[in-house]
């Protein structure tokens, strides 16, 4: 489980910006967002800030479909 306070890093660091796609969240039509794993935990990734990424639904839901990488 994520933190608040790795979740809070995660999104500063991003700066307002899907880390997949670049898009700002402003411009999406909803305000979802997603703290996905760039190495999903199934493969060894771990909750780290390091690991993580602020994405949209649609980059989140294509990164898990394709495991990650």
């Amino acid at each position: 489980m994520i933190d608040a306070a790795t979740r809070r890093l995660v999104r500063e660091r991003a700066g307002g910006r899907y880390e997949y796609c670049g898009i700002l969240q402003g411009h999406m039509s909803f305000p979802a967002f997603h703290i996905g794993h760039i190495i999903p935990q199934q493969h060894g990734g771990r909750d780290e800030p390091s690991n993580l990424a602020l994405a949209c639904y649609h980059c989140n839901l294509h990164e898990a479909a394709s495991d990650g990488y």
